[in-house]
């Protein structure tokens, strides 16, 4: 029982050590999405604050034109304002996020290139049954299995302690009427009336109860955050794949409409503010979207490799 037990409680230990490496796996992949989409993200602030600028030299020269009223000009330098703002907001959080993945990494600061097109390579989540199906190949399951093992064979040592060993006895014996001699064979067993180990055998039980309730619970929560994050990925993946195929390409073509009407004369400066915004949202939907399609991806892969490696 104490090598099983033993042998248990090593494969605890290095299933648990999997484990945390597949958590830093998760978190690096989290992180290195986090800087692409920040980057991308600054990419877009300054695409909008050049679209902003473009926007408010064209609104002033037909306000100095007097094509347009004087309030129009401080509306589209609000618009510029507010989009030098946010990015300069994200050339913060870029900074941030580079930080953070370099800690990761063990480094100080990021001096590798990034692969920037993985941001916005997808792909369609299989059917969750088969994601499912990976769990009991989790080393956070196998441990839990080991630890289970682990207490049930300290029960049985406990259990064993309270069978009191026998007792053998060696001698000789001289008979004197006879004057031989001969060897005495004894065994005795000890009748275990005051001490049966009772009190260990209780807690090595309890034990043995919890471990098995802790893994029921544990493997619950794991299956419902595979259910939740399977569907956070197939969600993000369908939005990101419409908002790239359908309303992306609509909002670039209203805005493109509006700005081209609105020099000519033929739209309203409104116009041009309204498509202006729908076309930053939409980008800005997008762009979330790919993230949250990262972040999802890289938790249904955590929860889904395999102690071999394997997702």
């Amino acid at each position: 029982a104490r090598k099983n037990m033993a042998r248990a409680e090593r494969e605890a230990a290095r299933t648990n050590l999997l484990a945390e490496r597949l958590n830093l796996a998760r978190d690096i992949h989290i992180a290195y999405s986090s800087v692409l989409a920040e980057a991308e993200a600054l990419k877009l602030a300054i695409d909008q604050e050049k679209l902003a600028k473009g926007i408010l030299a064209t609104v002033s020269a037909r306000v100095d034109a007097a094509a347009e009223p004087e309030i129009q000009r401080s509306k589209a330098e609000v618009a510029y304002a507010t989009s030098v703002i946010a990015r300069e907001q994200e050339e913060r959080q870029l900074k941030v996020a580079k930080v953070k993945l370099a800690g990761l990494w063990g480094a100080s600061k990021l001096n590798v290139s990034l692969e920037h097109a993985y941001f916005f390579e997808l792909r369609a989540p299989g059917p969750l049954n088969i994601y499912r199906e990976k769990l009991d190949s989790l080393p956070d399951i196998q441990r839990l299995n080991y630890v289970k093992a682990s207490r049930k064979s300290s029960l049985k040592f406990e259990q064993a302690q309270a069978i009191p060993d026998p007792r053998f006895s060696f001698g000789v014996r001289d008979f004197r009427e006879s004057g031989e001699q001969a060897f005495v064979f004894g065994v005795s067993f000890p009748i275990p009336i005051l001490h049966q180990n009772g009190g260990n055998i209780a807690k090595a039980r309890a034990e043995v109860i919890r471990a098995e309730s802790d893994s029921r619970q544990a493997i619950l929560m794991l299956e419902q955050q595979l259910v939740e994050s399977w569907h956070n990925w197939n969600g993000a993946y369908l939005e990101a794949e419409k908002l790239k195929t359908q309303l992306l390409p609509i909002a670039e073509r209203a805005f493109r409409l509006a700005r081209a009407g609105y020099e000519k004369g033929k739209f309203p400066y409104l116009e041009v503010l309204d498509a202006q915004r729908t076309l930053f949202d939409a980008r800005a939907q997008y762009h979330n979207s790919l993230k949250r399609y990262h972040t999802s991806l890289a938790n249904v892969e955590r929860l889904t490799t395999t102690v071999g490696g394997e997702s």
